[in-house]
């Protein structure tokens, strides 16, 4: 094994030249490498390295990496696995999603984004065991990565619970899609992905099942919103915290707001979900002109990804 400090990463790849480029550059950056040329040596390796993050080959010729990824799963090893492709198609990186992959790196890349990459995966760390979290009729027990609608259990995997993890610590407020990639994915340089949507749409199926309300809402320009069902608080509104009062008072003027918000900008008149007033903020302390971050956003614990540029807009699934 390599230097120290970088955590165990699993480099499969069926092309030697790019095997030893990666292992030299990820030794350098103080990761322990192991080596497998290819799908089937990759499941095999995963018994005696027992990495905390695979680099995975998309195309080889033995096992695909989205056979290799289905497998760890089917197993149910939610070890973060980082998809390397020459495939850019929308398509492409969706599939890599689908079969569970937590990210998707197209070559040729520079070392150094890789590098990121990794060290944004290998960022989570497991909460507090006492840690609960309650949305609602949602529970989430983020230790032991369990999860409940209505006492009924959810079969979610290491992404899609992360993600709605912060949702549910944040219901009521508009999360938009570059907060999101900030609090479950990492990224602190520009990404094109359509990965939020992508896991947003996997959620929404989940959390609807059995004909239940929606949960999950596109507020569209900004992001997506959790609303607990008979919940109060905001609709639609983008939150602010700080000027404008605690989070879900007043929006930031010019916000987006959804139907069904009354008040002007800067006020707090918009209905909850059942129909209730949303929480008013302090009279006249508006949010700043513009600005849709909320201050103080709930992040899992241990999980704070940099502050990332904006990602241009995309439609909800």
């Amino acid at each position: 094994m390599g230097g120290t400090g970088g955590g165990r990463v699993l480099v499969t790849d069926d092309d030697a030249a790019i095997r030893r480029s990666l292992e030299r550059g990820l030794r350098l950056n103080g990761f322990s490498v192991t080596l497998a040329d290819g799908g089937h040596a990759a499941l095999a390796a995963m018994r005696d390295a027992e990495p905390d993050v695979v680099v995975l080959d998309i195309s080889m010729p033995d096992l695909s990496g989205i056979e290799v990824c289905r497998a760890l799963r089917a197993d149910g090893d939610d070890v973060p696995v980082l998809m390397l492709s020459a495939l850019d198609e929308v398509s492409d990186r969706v599939a890599g999603l689908q079969a569970g992959g937590d990210d998707y790196l197209v070559k040729p890349f520079a070392l150094q984004e890789l590098v990121l990459r990794l060290h944004a995966l290998l960022r989570r760390r497991p909460p507090a065991a006492t840690d609960r979290v309650r949305a609602g009729a949602l529970e989430m027990v983020p230790e032991a990565r369990e999860a409940w609608l209505d006492g009924t259990p959810l079969r979610l995997t290491r992404r899609e619970f992360e993600l709605l993890d912060v949702f549910a610590r944040n219901a009521g407020i508009v999360l938009t899609r570059d907060q999101l990639l900030d609090r479950v994915w990492g990224y602190d340089f520009d990404v094109r992905t359509d990965a939020v949507d992508t896991f947003v749409s996997y959620l929404r199926r989940k959390l609807e099942a059995g004909g239940r309300p929606r949960m999950l809402h596109t507020v569209r320009g900004v992001g997506f919103v959790l609303r607990p069902s008979g919940s109060v608080g905001p609709s639609g509104s983008v939150a602010s915290c700080g000027a404008a009062g605690p989070c879900g008072s007043a929006g930031p003027s010019g916000a987006p707001e959804s139907s069904g918000s009354g008040g002007p900008s800067g006020s707090a008149a918009s209905s909850g979900p059942t129909g209730s007033s949303g929480p008013a903020g302090p009279s006249g302390a508006a949010g700043p002109s513009g600005s849709a971050e909320p201050f103080g956003l709930v992040a899992p614990p241990g999980s704070s990804g940099p502050s990332r540029s904006p990602e241009p807009g995309g439609g909800a699934p």
